[in-house]
This record gives structure tokens, C-alpha cells and sequence, in this order.
């Protein structure tokens, strides 16, 4: 998260031996709406930011700060490597400016930035290097950086690439003739392939209701409630409540609560016999209302009955 940072400064800061034009428009428009960012806890690791720029949807004000680029690879480690090149004048994370300098665009994955980021790769062991010590070395010992770049050498030589990332794809061999390249899967991504899947359709709860078609003013009146989807139990863990709404004849809420949930799928509504007592002879109805996390759509569901009088 820091590294990100820093280089978003960094690349935009003429006194910066990285310094990029190419880098300066999107820092200008940045630093519009920036104010500041701090690491409050490192176990767990959270940061407080700070920003100008928000959304009256709440859900859209939170910022990621997983680092990403749009010039190379996210690990620090590589980007340390690839930091040394470009301030000596060997590599250029943009093409203006490997175009300006007459030198070459960092590539990670083929051509002759290769041979270039081993030759400072092996710098960078031999000078145990932390970048950006200043605020780095807080977090990354010496022994953590070299721990890092030999991972890195040993990645290179047994895969022939820098692209080191996080997700759930290993870059295999790369033919920048026929622009081709093989990925293989990476065993220890922590989510199975169908983590996602469950979101190709939308997990809209099913409700039914088994409850006594008719009520007696002043005596208990209980209803069973199944949630569902796809014929099964909706996960307990997945839903934000279980509601219910009492209306009697002329359609006036006399009572609302959570139904007791009993089961995974299955909740109860028991309704007392105070809480009938304020019902009138005629037409009733219970209202379900299911709010589940994976999806923006409550479930409504409205069974009727009738109240009589003892």
C-alpha cells in the first residue's frame, strides 16, 4: 500500500530520479480530491484516508488501496528492481518516455528488459535495498528485502518472466513473436474456482408460509416461515433479517418484529395472544420480509387469515 503510494508521488516530482510526464496530468487530477492517508494498526492492518471527493451513496465512498499500476507489476519487490533500472536510465515505465530517452519500455514479461531487471535484480540482493527507506524500512527489514529479490531470482529462472501477482494465474512461457502466452493455475489461491459463481444469478429468497387460516382474538396464533433457493435452506449467515409485519382488517400495522429463527431456512412467527387481542373480527394478513446480503431485492411474502372473535 505504500509503495503505491509513494510512486504516484514519486513518478509526478520532476526532482524524482523516476521522474515521468507522462505520470503528471493523472497526479494533478489525483491531488483535486486527496487530502491524506494513515496507517493507524499494522495487526490487523488498517488505514484511515482522506479524500474530498465522495458520492451520496455511501458504498461508493470506500477507496481500495490494493495496489495496482497501469505502467507494470504490483509487488513492491519487483517494482524495487524495476525503480533502479528506470533512475539509471536503462528502462521507462512509458512509452514517451523510453521513446523521448531512446531507451527501453520496461517490459516484465519478454524482450531485453529481461536481461536488464536481472542485472539490477542482482544489485539490489547484493545491496540488501530497501526503497523509499525512509518511510519502507519502518515495515521491511534487510533481511525481508533480500528474502524477497531471491524469491524473485528464483522465480525468474525457473519461469523466465517478472510478472509476479496475486491471482489465480502463474505467467508461464511468453512468445512476444506470436504474442502469445501460457497461464498456469496457481494451487494456492485461496478461493475455489466457483467462489464467484454464485453471483451469475441472482439469489433472490424464496418464502412460504405454513401457518392456521383462522385466529382467535386474545389466543396465540403461530406461522412457520421457509426461506429458500434453489429448493434449499438459504444460508442463515446470509441474511441480514427475517421480518414481519402484522395488519389487520383495515390494513393498520398493529404489530412488526424479527421471526425466531429455528433452522437453517426456517423461522417462526409466534404471535401472542396480547398481540392478537388487538386484532378485530375480519381479514388479516402477515407480512415476511426476507433482506438477504448477496442480493439488493427484498423478499416479500403476505399470508392471509382470518380473525374471529372468542
Amino acid at each position: 500500500f505504500l509503495m503505491s503510494m509513494i510512486m504516484t508521488f514519486d513518478r509526478a516530482d520532476k526532482n524524482s530520479a523516476i521522474y515521468d510526464d507522462q505520470a503528471v496530468p493523472n497526479f494533478q487530477s489525483f491531488m483535486q480530491g486527496f487530502v491524506g492517508f494513515r496507517i493507524t494498526s499494522t495487526s490487523p492492518l488498517t488505514v484511515e484516508y482522506y479524500a474530498n471527493v465522495y458520492s451520496a451513496d455511501a458504498e461508493l465512498d470506500v477507496t481500495t488501496l490494493y495496489p495496482w499500476y497501469t505502467y507494470g507489476e504490483g509487488s513492491w519487490h519487483v517494482l524495487a528492481v524495476s525503480n533502479l533500472a528506470e533512475a539509471a536510465g536503462e528502462l521507462a515505465y512509458s512509452d514517451d518516455k523510453a521513446t523521448a530517452k531512446k531507451i527501453e519500455w520496461t517490459n516484465y514479461v519478454g524482450g531485453p528488459s529481461l536481461d536488464i531487471m536481472s542485472k539490477y535484480l542482482d544489485q539490489a540482493i547484493a545491496l540488501k535495498y530497501i526503497p523509499y527507506a525512509a518511510t519502507l524500512g519502518q515495515y521491511i527489514t534487510a533481511d525481508d528485502a533480500v528474502a524477497a529479490y531471491t524469491n524473485l531470482k528464483n522465480w525468474y529462472t525457473a519461469h523466465g518472466n517478472f510478472w509476479v501477482g496475486t491471482g489465480p494465474y502463474m505467467m508461464g512461457t511468453v512468445s512476444t513473436t506470436e504474442k502469445t502466452a501460457t497461464m498456469t493455475r496457481y494451487p494456492a489461491f485461496p478461493f475455489d474456482s466457483d467462489q464467484w459463481s454464485k453471483f451469475s444469478a441472482p439469489q433472490i429468497a424464496v418464502v412460504a408460509v405454513d401457518g392456521p387460516a383462522q385466529v382467535t382474538t386474545g389466543q396465540e396464533g403461530d406461522f412457520n416461515v421457509s426461506v429458500t433457493y434453489n429448493k434449499a435452506p438459504y444460508p442463515s449467515a446470509e441474511i441480514t433479517s427475517v421480518k414481519y409485519l402484522l395488519f389487520d382488517a383495515t390494513n393498520t400495522i398493529v404489530n412488526q418484529g424479527d421471526a425466531k429463527m429455528t433452522a437453517e431456512g426456517a423461522y417462526t412467527v409466534a404471535l401472542t395472544a396480547d398481540i392478537t387481542g388487538k386484532l378485530t373480527a375480519g381479514s388479516d394478513k402477515l407480512m415476511i420480509v426476507v433482506v438477504a446480503k448477496p442480493v439488493a431485492i427484498p423478499t416479500f411474502f403476505t399470508q392471509q387469515f382470518v380473525t374471529v372473535a372468542p
